[in-house]
């Protein structure tokens, strides 16, 4: 499938954190606030994923 070049408002992205710096330390395996913060590099890694379920998504983020 042939993705558009514009991301649509509706479309799902993700982020995947591969970085420990960005995990908190408290046991909670939450992520930190900086984690989302916009990065000084236009070129950051974010993957769309059109047709995809949450579950799909996290298969892919532990294959990372």
């Amino acid at each position: 499938m042939e993705l558009p070049l514009d991301v649509q408002d509706d479309e799902r992205l993700a982020r995947y954190i591969l970085s420990r710096r960005y995990i908190r330390k408290d046991g909670s395996d939450s992520v930190k606030p900086e984690a989302f913060m916009p990065h000084p590099h236009v070129d950051l890694s974010v993957t769309r994923h059109l047709g995809l379920n949450e579950s799909q998504i996290w298969r892919i983020g532990q294959r990372v």
